[in-house]
């Protein structure tokens, strides 16, 4: 049960452009542009700020990694 609150927990939980780009080690700009061209999830905007889901993000890694 224990795994499926942590799995609930992770689908919501909001990560910042900064996270991102630490944990993949590209630029800021690159990720933009990854945007643009649709190969990147788009931010989910809150106020004037770009958040992501982490579980977008970790879809989005585990998809880079089998290409």
């Amino acid at each position: 049960m224990k795994d499926k609150e942590q799995t609930d927990e992770h689908q919501f939980k909001l990560i910042d452009l900064k996270f991102i780009c630490e944990s993949t080690g590209l630029s800021q700009a690159y990720i933009y542009k990854l945007m643009s061209n649709d190969l990147f999830p788009k931010p989910l905007k809150i106020g004037r700020a770009s958040r992501w889901y982490l579980r977008e993000f970790k879809d989005w890694l585990e998809s880079r990694s089998r290409k």
